[in-house]
Formats: C-alpha cells, structure tokens, sequence
C-alpha cells in the first residue's frame, strides 16, 4: 500500500463556500480545482509518518504524476493509482488539511479508514493518491477521499475500484511489476 503525495508550503484562511458537484465529486471551486483519476504507480523518493494510515507512512512523489485516466471507476490492480490532485485558486495553499481515506475492509486486518495531515493546492498543485500494492488491499467497492480542513470540507471524491478484468486497458497499460 502506498499512500502517497506531494505537498504545497504555504496556509491560507478559508473563506467562501460554494461547493461544486458531479457523480463522484464534491469541492470548493473557490478555493481548488481539481482532477481525479487513474495513472500507473510511480517510484517515491521517501515518505513521512502517518500513524493513521495501514502502514503507519504516506509516501512522497518527486514532481507531480499525470492523470492518465480521467475517472472515477478504477480497476484493483497492481501498479495502479488513483487520486485527486488539487491547485489552490490563485496559487493558494492550504494547510493543515486532513485526508480521510475510506474503503471497504481490507482482506488481512479489516482496515477501512485512513487518515493523514498534509498541504493542498499551492502554485505547483498536490496529489493524494493511492497505489496498489499488496493483495489484501485490492479489494473492490467505493473508495472515498475527503480533505478537510477543520470543519470544513474542501473536495470529496468517491471512485468505484472494480475487478481487473472490468477494466483491462488500464490494467494492461499499466504492466504487472510491482514498484514498492
């Protein structure tokens, strides 16, 4: 499992709230834009705690992934990643923000929440992904990310993780070697 991210530098007061909504998001298009999908795993060039996630880290990307796939439908499979990525509306940042990741229950331990403190937006942008790894995280159902900061919730993007073979394009396009 990785968890991973990029993160911005710089805290700005939340104001407005006009929430925008399609079939699998919700977000503040006052303060973020968004793009949510699919792209093949990508090595990490280190990581920092987590203690609420699976494996205690969340791993950090140098430079920013593309969305390969832009959907909220992705298959459980190995070497694929899924998330959103955030720019702050005039290059604003935010922080701190907390990522709540849920998910049905996990096939070793029952894990189906995780949450982790980070940055969003900022002129470079953020992602928050998810990358398959293990078996026992492959599971399929709705998978949610929610980022809030204190009580306000700033996107939440549900994608639906199906069987590999509902989606063979971007299982096959994204190999079979694991990265981690």
């Amino acid at each position: 499992m990785r968890l991973a991210t990029t993160l911005a530098a710089l805290a700005l007061p939340v104001c407005a709230i006009a929430m925008t909504t399609d079939a699998a998001s919700e977000y503040d298009e006052t303060l973020l834009r968004i793009e949510y999908g699919a792209f093949c795993a990508r090595e990490t060039v280190g990581s920092t705690d987590a203690p609420g996630t699976a494996e205690g880290r969340i791993d950090l990307f140098d430079g920013m992934p593309s969305i390969t796939w832009r959907t909220s439908t992705v298959p459980a499979a190995p070497n694929v990643s899924f998330g959103v990525k955030t720019k702050g509306v005039g290059g604003a940042a935010y922080a701190p923000v907390t990522i709540t990741l849920t998910h049905p229950a996990f096939t070793n331990d029952g894990t189906t929440t995780q949450t982790y403190v980070t940055d969003l937006g900022g002129d470079d942008g953020s992602i928050n992904a998810y990358s398959f790894d293990y078996p026992y995280e492959m599971v399929t159902g709705e998978w949610q990310f929610h980022a809030t900061m204190g009580d306000q919730t700033l996107y939440r993007v549900t994608f639906n993780v199906v069987p590999p073979n509902a989606l063979p394009a971007i299982t096959n396009g994204c190999g079979g070697a694991f990265l981690s």
